[in-house]
């Protein structure tokens, strides 16, 4: 036991001088380091490697700047006395006129002067121009097309079958299937269609960029290109098309503009106003 204690004890003194050592050696690697990178700091700051360097034996010389050139003074102009006077150029000959120069000069100064605004006109549009009309003066005195109020007006509005916001470029005029429907103005039948949406349409040129529109017909009387006249039965209303209920969709375009209908149609006579209270 005793063999065992003193051998224990021997090597741990032997770690305890060899730590001591690593420790020693270690501290002085690490001075030895700093003193090491102070000494070349110093040498570079007191050797100015930036300079340029030359040998010794050639002598550098700086070079003189160039000369700026002085500025020149401006010429002054010279004095010329009052009494002085300066002599004459030679005034060129007069052209003689000609009988032709001098005809054309008179009638320059008797024609009159042309006003503003009166220059020649261009060439002639390739299709007659036509004055473009405002929505009173394009459905005046209209017929309506079926004795019913209207049941959705003109613009933005909840559809009634799809159940979302759309633009409604005409208005719905509720009547029973089989109602008859007629001309709001005379003119020529341009389009007799079938339509995804409107159902059964009729499309009537009034003339002057007017167009109506007549949709959800239950009955076509009239053909393309066949002349209608103002009240003139066209069909009849039905509920053909994404209809929720029997009406007559109208629109009025003019210009290819959808135009609102209601301020242009006549009231419902009074005598009417009964029966069409009555279906409702």
């Amino acid at each position: 036991m005793e063999k065992k204690e003193s051998a224990s004890r021997f090597f741990g003194a032997l770690k305890v001088r060899w730590r001591n050592l690593l420790r020693r050696q270690v501290a002085l690697a690490s001075i030895a380091l700093m003193v090491v990178v102070t000494v070349a700091g110093l040498f570079y700051l007191a050797t100015d490697w930036s300079s340029l360097r030359y040998p010794e034996s050639e002598e550098y010389v700086w070079p003189e700047p160039p000369e700026l050139p002085l500025p020149t003074e401006a010429p002054q102009e010279e004095k010329v006395s009052v009494t002085s006077k300066a002599p004459s150029s030679p005034k060129p000959a007069a052209k003689p006129v000609t009988t032709k120069e001098a005809t054309e000069v008179k009638q320059a100064k008797t024609e009159p002067a042309r006003e503003l605004g009166t220059a020649e006109p261009g060439p002639e549009p390739k299709e007659p121009l036509q004055p473009v009309l405002a929505p009173g003066q394009a459905f005046p005195d209209l017929v309506r097309p079926v004795m019913a109020e209207v049941s959705s007006p003109f613009g933005w509005r909840k559809h009634p079958v799809f159940a979302d916001w759309r633009f409604h470029p005409g208005v719905d005029l509720a009547a029973p299937v089989g109602t008859e429907v007629k001309a709001v103005l005379a003119g020529t039948v341009a389009e007799v269609k079938d339509d995804a949406v409107l159902g059964k349409v009729v499309v009537i040129d009034h003339g002057q960029k007017r167009r109506s529109t007549y949709g959800h017909l239950e009955r076509v009387d009239v053909q393309v290109g066949q002349a209608v006249e103002k009240g003139q039965p066209i069909g009849t209303v039905g509920q053909t098309g994404v209809a929720s209920e029997p009406h007559l969709h109208l629109e009025l375009r003019l210009d290819k503009e959808a135009v609102d209908p209601s301020p242009y149609l006549p009231e419902v006579a009074k005598e009417d106003k009964a029966e069409v209270n009555a279906r409702q």
